[in-house]
Protein backbone atom coordinates (compact mmCIF):
# COMPACT_ATOMS: atom_id res chain seq x y z
CA UNK A 1 0.00 0.00 0.00
CA UNK A 2 1.31 3.44 -0.90
CA UNK A 3 1.47 5.69 2.18
CA UNK A 4 -0.85 8.67 1.96
CA UNK A 5 0.94 12.00 2.06
CA UNK A 6 -1.57 14.06 0.10
CA UNK A 7 -2.29 17.16 2.14
CA UNK A 8 -2.84 19.58 -0.75
CA UNK A 9 -4.76 19.17 -4.05
CA UNK A 10 -1.71 20.21 -6.09
CA UNK A 11 0.23 17.25 -4.68
CA UNK A 12 -2.46 14.82 -5.75
CA UNK A 13 -2.57 16.52 -9.13
CA UNK A 14 1.17 16.16 -9.52
CA UNK A 15 1.03 12.49 -8.53
CA UNK A 16 -1.69 11.74 -11.07
CA UNK A 17 0.15 13.65 -13.80
CA UNK A 18 3.38 11.83 -13.09
CA UNK A 19 1.89 8.32 -12.91
CA UNK A 20 -0.32 8.80 -15.97
CA UNK A 21 2.71 9.97 -17.95
CA UNK A 22 4.75 6.81 -17.26
CA UNK A 23 3.39 4.67 -20.15
CA UNK A 24 3.97 7.51 -22.60
CA UNK A 25 7.23 9.05 -21.43
CA UNK A 26 10.45 7.09 -21.46
CA UNK A 27 12.15 9.93 -19.57
CA UNK A 28 9.64 9.70 -16.74
CA UNK A 29 9.93 5.90 -16.66
CA UNK A 30 13.70 6.24 -16.35
CA UNK A 31 13.18 8.80 -13.59
CA UNK A 32 10.89 6.40 -11.74
CA UNK A 33 13.42 3.58 -12.12
CA UNK A 34 16.15 5.84 -10.76
CA UNK A 35 14.06 6.72 -7.72
CA UNK A 36 13.31 3.06 -7.03
CA UNK A 37 16.99 2.14 -7.45
CA UNK A 38 18.11 4.88 -5.08
CA UNK A 39 15.48 3.80 -2.58
CA UNK A 40 16.57 0.17 -2.87
CA UNK A 41 20.25 1.07 -2.44
CA UNK A 42 19.48 2.85 0.83
CA UNK A 43 17.20 0.10 2.07
CA UNK A 44 19.38 -2.83 0.98
CA UNK A 45 21.03 -3.51 4.34
CA UNK A 46 17.69 -3.48 6.12
CA UNK A 47 16.16 -5.67 3.40
CA UNK A 48 18.99 -8.21 3.57
CA UNK A 49 18.56 -8.54 7.34
CA UNK A 50 14.78 -8.94 7.21
CA UNK A 51 12.97 -12.25 7.76
CA UNK A 52 12.09 -14.09 4.58
CA UNK A 53 8.37 -13.64 5.23
CA UNK A 54 8.80 -9.87 5.46
CA UNK A 55 10.73 -9.38 2.23
CA UNK A 56 7.72 -9.37 -0.06
CA UNK A 57 6.10 -6.68 2.05
CA UNK A 58 9.30 -4.66 2.10
CA UNK A 59 9.67 -4.72 -1.68
CA UNK A 60 6.19 -3.29 -2.03
CA UNK A 61 6.85 -0.83 0.74
CA UNK A 62 10.04 0.55 -0.78
CA UNK A 63 8.19 1.20 -4.04
CA UNK A 64 5.51 2.95 -2.04
CA UNK A 65 8.13 5.04 -0.26
CA UNK A 66 9.68 5.98 -3.62
CA UNK A 67 6.32 7.19 -4.93
CA UNK A 68 5.66 8.97 -1.65
CA UNK A 69 8.87 10.96 -2.03
CA UNK A 70 8.05 11.66 -5.65
CA UNK A 71 4.81 13.25 -4.56
CA UNK A 72 6.35 15.12 -1.65
CA UNK A 73 9.24 16.42 -3.71
CA UNK A 74 6.86 17.50 -6.44
CA UNK A 75 5.00 19.65 -3.97
CA UNK A 76 8.15 21.71 -3.41
CA UNK A 77 10.12 21.56 -6.66
CA UNK A 78 7.15 22.43 -8.86
CA UNK A 79 6.62 19.85 -11.55
CA UNK A 80 8.31 16.90 -13.22
CA UNK A 81 11.20 18.99 -14.54
CA UNK A 82 11.97 20.17 -11.04
CA UNK A 83 11.57 16.64 -9.69
CA UNK A 84 14.08 15.36 -12.24
CA UNK A 85 16.61 17.91 -11.05
CA UNK A 86 15.79 17.04 -7.42
CA UNK A 87 16.56 13.35 -8.03
CA UNK A 88 19.71 13.90 -10.10
CA UNK A 89 21.12 16.39 -7.59
CA UNK A 90 20.87 13.85 -4.77
CA UNK A 91 17.96 15.42 -2.91
CA UNK A 92 15.78 12.35 -3.33
CA UNK A 93 18.47 9.97 -2.05
CA UNK A 94 19.04 12.20 0.97
CA UNK A 95 15.33 12.15 1.74
CA UNK A 96 15.26 8.36 1.54
CA UNK A 97 18.17 8.20 3.99
CA UNK A 98 16.04 10.15 6.44
CA UNK A 99 13.28 7.56 6.18
CA UNK A 100 15.71 4.68 6.64
CA UNK A 101 17.13 6.39 9.73
CA UNK A 102 13.67 6.73 11.23
CA UNK A 103 12.35 3.73 13.10
CA UNK A 104 9.35 1.80 11.86
CA UNK A 105 7.28 3.10 14.79
CA UNK A 106 7.85 6.70 13.71
CA UNK A 107 6.81 5.88 10.16
CA UNK A 108 3.74 4.13 11.51
CA UNK A 109 2.81 7.26 13.47
CA UNK A 110 3.24 9.43 10.40
CA UNK A 111 0.91 7.23 8.38
CA UNK A 112 -1.87 7.39 10.97
CA UNK A 113 -4.95 9.47 10.53
CA UNK A 114 -5.69 11.92 13.37
CA UNK A 115 -8.39 9.76 14.96
CA UNK A 116 -6.13 6.70 14.93
CA UNK A 117 -3.24 8.73 16.34
CA UNK A 118 -5.34 9.98 19.25
CA UNK A 119 -6.50 6.46 20.12
CA UNK A 120 -2.97 5.07 19.98
CA UNK A 121 -1.21 7.65 22.16
CA UNK A 122 -1.07 7.62 25.95
CA UNK A 123 1.13 10.69 26.49
CA UNK A 124 3.11 13.25 24.49
CA UNK A 125 6.37 14.73 25.75
CA UNK A 126 7.85 17.77 24.05
CA UNK A 127 11.63 18.01 24.23
CA UNK A 128 14.07 20.58 22.91
CA UNK A 129 14.77 18.82 19.62
CA UNK A 130 12.23 16.02 19.40
CA UNK A 131 8.85 14.71 20.44
CA UNK A 132 8.51 11.62 22.61
CA UNK A 133 5.28 9.72 22.13
CA UNK A 134 4.24 7.12 24.69
CA UNK A 135 1.95 4.63 22.98
CA UNK A 136 -0.81 2.70 24.70
CA UNK A 137 1.40 -0.40 24.67
CA UNK A 138 3.98 1.63 26.68
CA UNK A 139 6.40 1.85 23.76
CA UNK A 140 8.20 5.22 23.84
CA UNK A 141 8.80 6.56 20.33
CA UNK A 142 11.25 9.41 19.75
CA UNK A 143 10.54 11.67 16.78
CA UNK A 144 13.56 13.94 16.08
CA UNK A 145 12.67 17.14 14.24
CA UNK A 146 15.76 16.88 12.04
CA UNK A 147 14.77 13.43 10.80
CA UNK A 148 11.49 14.69 9.37
CA UNK A 149 10.88 16.29 6.03
CA UNK A 150 9.01 19.58 6.03
CA UNK A 151 5.75 17.88 5.14
CA UNK A 152 6.17 15.12 7.70
CA UNK A 153 6.90 17.61 10.48
CA UNK A 154 3.87 19.64 9.46
CA UNK A 155 1.72 16.51 9.57
CA UNK A 156 3.02 15.48 13.00
CA UNK A 157 2.63 19.00 14.38
CA UNK A 158 -0.93 18.86 13.10
CA UNK A 159 -1.57 15.75 15.19
CA UNK A 160 -0.19 17.42 18.31
CA UNK A 161 -2.11 20.61 17.54
CA UNK A 162 -5.29 18.55 17.16
CA UNK A 163 -4.73 16.93 20.56
CA UNK A 164 -4.38 20.27 22.26
CA UNK A 165 -7.05 22.20 20.35
CA UNK A 166 -9.77 19.63 20.83
CA UNK A 167 -8.82 18.70 24.40
CA UNK A 168 -9.22 15.07 23.35
CA UNK A 169 -6.49 13.93 25.70
CA UNK A 170 -5.84 16.84 28.07
CA UNK A 171 -3.78 14.63 30.35
CA UNK A 172 -1.38 13.72 27.55
CA UNK A 173 0.24 17.07 26.82
CA UNK A 174 3.58 17.56 28.55
CA UNK A 175 6.10 20.39 28.63
CA UNK A 176 9.71 20.42 27.46
CA UNK A 177 11.14 19.01 30.67
CA UNK A 178 8.69 16.14 30.62
CA UNK A 179 6.94 17.18 33.83
CA UNK A 180 3.18 16.95 33.52
CA UNK A 181 1.05 20.08 33.69
CA UNK A 182 -2.11 18.26 34.60
CA UNK A 183 -4.17 18.38 37.78
CA UNK A 184 -5.58 15.34 39.49
CA UNK A 185 -8.97 16.20 38.02
CA UNK A 186 -7.59 15.88 34.49
CA UNK A 187 -7.67 19.58 33.65
CA UNK A 188 -4.57 21.27 32.33
CA UNK A 189 -2.82 23.60 34.75
CA UNK A 190 -0.04 25.79 33.45
CA UNK A 191 3.42 25.75 34.97
CA UNK A 192 3.22 29.53 35.33
CA UNK A 193 -0.07 29.64 37.21
CA UNK A 194 -0.90 31.53 40.41
CA UNK A 195 0.22 28.67 42.62
CA UNK A 196 3.63 28.62 40.98
CA UNK A 197 4.04 32.39 41.29
CA UNK A 198 3.23 32.23 44.99
CA UNK A 199 6.66 30.67 45.51
CA UNK A 200 8.39 33.82 44.24
CA UNK A 201 9.14 36.95 46.27
CA UNK A 202 7.21 40.04 45.21
CA UNK A 203 8.67 43.52 45.30
CA UNK A 204 5.84 45.04 47.34
CA UNK A 205 5.81 42.38 50.03
CA UNK A 206 9.47 41.50 50.29
CA UNK A 207 11.79 44.27 49.07
CA UNK A 208 10.03 47.63 49.25
CA UNK A 209 9.98 48.16 53.02
CA UNK A 210 13.63 47.19 53.35
CA UNK A 211 14.60 49.67 50.63
CA UNK A 212 12.56 52.46 52.20
CA UNK A 213 14.08 51.80 55.61
CA UNK A 214 17.56 52.13 54.11
CA UNK A 215 16.84 55.62 52.82
CA UNK A 216 14.65 56.74 55.74
CA UNK A 217 11.39 57.07 53.83
CA UNK A 218 7.99 55.91 55.08
CA UNK A 219 5.58 53.97 52.89
CA UNK A 220 3.13 56.89 52.98
CA UNK A 221 5.81 59.34 51.86
CA UNK A 222 6.85 56.99 49.09
CA UNK A 223 3.27 56.58 47.86
CA UNK A 224 2.86 60.35 47.68
CA UNK A 225 5.88 60.52 45.38
CA UNK A 226 4.89 57.48 43.33
CA UNK A 227 1.45 58.86 42.48
CA UNK A 228 2.82 62.12 41.06
CA UNK A 229 4.01 62.50 37.49
CA UNK A 230 7.80 62.72 37.49
CA UNK A 231 7.84 66.10 35.76
CA UNK A 232 5.97 67.56 38.74
CA UNK A 233 8.53 66.37 41.30
CA UNK A 234 11.46 68.39 42.57
CA UNK A 235 14.97 67.38 41.54
CA UNK A 236 15.56 65.94 45.01
CA UNK A 237 12.34 63.94 44.89
CA UNK A 238 13.19 62.59 41.44
CA UNK A 239 16.61 61.45 42.68
CA UNK A 240 14.99 59.73 45.64
CA UNK A 241 12.40 57.80 43.67
CA UNK A 242 14.93 56.94 40.96
CA UNK A 243 17.28 55.47 43.56
CA UNK A 244 14.41 53.31 44.81
CA UNK A 245 13.45 52.18 41.30
CA UNK A 246 17.02 51.53 40.18
CA UNK A 247 17.58 49.28 43.21
CA UNK A 248 15.14 46.73 41.78
CA UNK A 249 16.87 43.88 39.96
CA UNK A 250 16.81 43.99 36.17
CA UNK A 251 14.86 41.25 34.35
CA UNK A 252 16.98 38.53 32.77
CA UNK A 253 16.22 35.87 30.17
CA UNK A 254 15.20 33.61 33.07
CA UNK A 255 12.73 36.06 34.63
CA UNK A 256 9.04 35.23 34.29
CA UNK A 257 7.43 38.35 32.86
CA UNK A 258 3.74 39.17 32.50
CA UNK A 259 1.88 41.01 29.76
CA UNK A 260 -1.79 41.91 30.17
CA UNK A 261 -3.83 42.07 26.96
CA UNK A 262 -7.41 43.16 26.24
CA UNK A 263 -10.06 40.48 25.85
CA UNK A 264 -10.35 41.26 22.14
CA UNK A 265 -6.67 40.38 21.52
CA UNK A 266 -6.83 36.89 23.02
CA UNK A 267 -7.96 35.22 19.80
CA UNK A 268 -5.28 37.04 17.81
CA UNK A 269 -2.67 35.16 19.87
CA UNK A 270 -4.52 31.86 19.71
CA UNK A 271 -4.93 31.94 15.93
CA UNK A 272 -1.31 32.91 15.33
CA UNK A 273 -1.81 36.51 14.16
CA UNK A 274 0.14 37.77 17.19
CA UNK A 275 3.27 35.87 18.25
CA UNK A 276 5.34 38.42 20.20
CA UNK A 277 4.94 40.64 23.24
CA UNK A 278 5.39 44.40 23.41
CA UNK A 279 4.46 47.56 25.27
CA UNK A 280 4.27 47.77 29.05
CA UNK A 281 5.00 44.63 31.06
CA UNK A 282 5.80 43.60 34.65
CA UNK A 283 7.63 40.84 36.44
CA UNK A 284 5.02 38.17 37.08
CA UNK A 285 6.08 37.90 40.73
CA UNK A 286 5.41 41.62 41.30
CA UNK A 287 1.74 41.27 40.33
CA UNK A 288 1.00 37.85 41.82
CA UNK A 289 -1.18 39.47 44.50
CA UNK A 290 -3.61 40.94 41.94
CA UNK A 291 -6.58 38.64 42.29
CA UNK A 292 -9.17 39.80 39.76
CA UNK A 293 -9.84 41.99 36.73
CA UNK A 294 -10.47 45.15 38.79
CA UNK A 295 -7.25 44.66 40.78
CA UNK A 296 -5.27 44.45 37.55
CA UNK A 297 -7.10 47.36 35.93
CA UNK A 298 -6.51 49.70 38.88
CA UNK A 299 -2.99 48.54 39.72
CA UNK A 300 -1.66 48.83 36.17
CA UNK A 301 -3.73 51.93 35.43
CA UNK A 302 -5.25 50.54 32.27
CA UNK A 303 -7.60 53.53 32.11
CA UNK A 304 -5.32 55.46 29.76
CA UNK A 305 -6.74 57.39 26.80
CA UNK A 306 -7.82 55.06 24.00
CA UNK A 307 -7.70 51.97 26.22
CA UNK A 308 -9.13 48.72 24.87
CA UNK A 309 -9.68 47.38 28.37
CA UNK A 310 -13.40 47.54 29.21
CA UNK A 311 -13.93 46.38 32.82
CA UNK A 312 -17.67 47.08 32.67
CA UNK A 313 -18.42 45.07 29.54
CA UNK A 314 -15.51 42.60 29.31
CA UNK A 315 -15.99 39.07 30.62
CA UNK A 316 -12.27 38.54 31.09
CA UNK A 317 -8.79 39.88 30.60
CA UNK A 318 -5.86 38.14 28.89
CA UNK A 319 -2.57 37.40 30.65
CA UNK A 320 0.63 36.17 29.00
CA UNK A 321 3.37 34.82 31.28
CA UNK A 322 6.63 34.33 29.48
CA UNK A 323 10.39 34.36 29.40
CA UNK A 324 12.23 36.07 26.57
CA UNK A 325 15.66 35.68 24.97
CA UNK A 326 15.59 39.46 24.47
CA UNK A 327 15.53 40.67 28.07
CA UNK A 328 18.15 43.27 27.14
CA UNK A 329 15.39 45.05 25.21
CA UNK A 330 13.36 45.58 28.41
CA UNK A 331 13.81 48.99 30.03
CA UNK A 332 12.50 51.08 32.91
CA UNK A 333 10.03 53.55 31.34
CA UNK A 334 11.42 56.80 32.67
CA UNK A 335 10.04 60.08 31.42
CA UNK A 336 12.22 62.88 30.09
CA UNK A 337 12.46 64.57 33.49
CA UNK A 338 14.06 61.33 34.77
CA UNK A 339 16.55 61.21 31.87
CA UNK A 340 14.29 58.83 29.97
CA UNK A 341 12.61 59.03 26.57
CA UNK A 342 8.99 58.04 27.23
CA UNK A 343 6.46 60.82 26.66
CA UNK A 344 3.15 59.06 27.32
CA UNK A 345 0.38 60.98 29.05
CA UNK A 346 -0.85 60.40 32.62
CA UNK A 347 -1.63 57.89 34.19
CA UNK A 348 1.89 57.14 32.97
CA UNK A 349 4.08 58.54 35.76
CA UNK A 350 7.53 58.47 34.19
CA UNK A 351 9.04 57.36 37.52
CA UNK A 352 9.14 53.62 36.84
CA UNK A 353 6.09 52.76 38.96
CA UNK A 354 2.43 52.65 37.99
CA UNK A 355 0.06 55.20 39.50
CA UNK A 356 -1.95 52.43 41.16
CA UNK A 357 -4.93 53.83 43.07
CA UNK A 358 -5.56 50.81 45.27
CA UNK A 359 -2.43 50.85 47.44
CA UNK A 360 -0.44 48.50 45.21
CA UNK A 361 3.18 49.27 44.34
CA UNK A 362 3.95 47.95 40.86
CA UNK A 363 7.35 48.45 39.19
CA UNK A 364 6.68 48.57 35.45
CA UNK A 365 8.83 47.95 32.40
CA UNK A 366 8.52 48.71 28.73
CA UNK A 367 9.75 46.77 25.70
CA UNK A 368 11.96 48.69 23.27
CA UNK A 369 10.50 46.49 20.53
CA UNK A 370 8.27 43.47 20.21
CA UNK A 371 9.99 40.61 22.01
CA UNK A 372 10.35 37.00 20.96
CA UNK A 373 9.31 34.58 23.67
CA UNK A 374 10.60 31.21 24.79
CA UNK A 375 8.89 27.89 24.27
CA UNK A 376 6.37 27.20 27.03
CA UNK A 377 5.00 30.72 27.51
CA UNK A 378 1.39 30.53 28.71
CA UNK A 379 -1.71 32.51 27.79
CA UNK A 380 -4.49 32.75 30.37
CA UNK A 381 -7.85 34.39 30.62
CA UNK A 382 -8.83 35.83 33.99
CA UNK A 383 -12.54 36.15 34.69
CA UNK A 384 -13.98 39.10 36.58
CA UNK A 385 -13.92 37.05 39.79
CA UNK A 386 -10.23 36.19 39.36
CA UNK A 387 -10.62 32.64 38.05
CA UNK A 388 -7.76 31.82 35.69
CA UNK A 389 -8.07 29.46 32.72
CA UNK A 390 -5.11 28.30 30.64
CA UNK A 391 -5.93 28.98 26.98
CA UNK A 392 -2.69 28.33 25.14
CA UNK A 393 0.97 27.32 25.35
CA UNK A 394 3.61 28.83 23.08
CA UNK A 395 5.34 26.36 20.76
CA UNK A 396 8.65 27.78 19.52
CA UNK A 397 8.85 25.25 16.70
CA UNK A 398 5.49 26.34 15.32
CA UNK A 399 6.14 29.97 16.27
CA UNK A 400 2.69 30.44 17.83
CA UNK A 401 0.46 29.64 20.77
CA UNK A 402 -1.29 26.27 20.62
CA UNK A 403 -4.82 26.34 21.95
CA UNK A 404 -5.61 24.27 25.03
CA UNK A 405 -9.10 22.92 25.55
CA UNK A 406 -12.20 23.78 23.60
Amino acid sequence: MVPSVFTHPEQLGFFITFVVSLPFSSKNRELMKLMIKQTYDEWKAEYDNADAGDKGFMIGQLIGEAITFAVEAGGFVKGIKGLTQFVKNGGFRKAVKQVVKMGSSVKKLLKMKPAEFIKSVKKIFKRKDHYEVLLNNDELVKVPYDDLTVMQKSKFDGFVDSHMQNDVVPDRVYGEDGIGIVSGEGTINGKLNKKTLSNYDSYMNDDLISTLDDIGLSIDEFNELRMVSADKLTSSQRRTIKSIRDAISTPTNDTIMQKVIPQRDINAYLNGDYTQVGGYITKAQDVKQLNNYDDIFQSLRLDYEGTQFKPVSDDSIGIIRFKTPEASKIEIPYGKSMDGVITDEFPFTGNGFTAATNGQVIPEYKCQKYLDIYDGAELYSMAKDGTESLLGIYDSNLGRFIKIGK
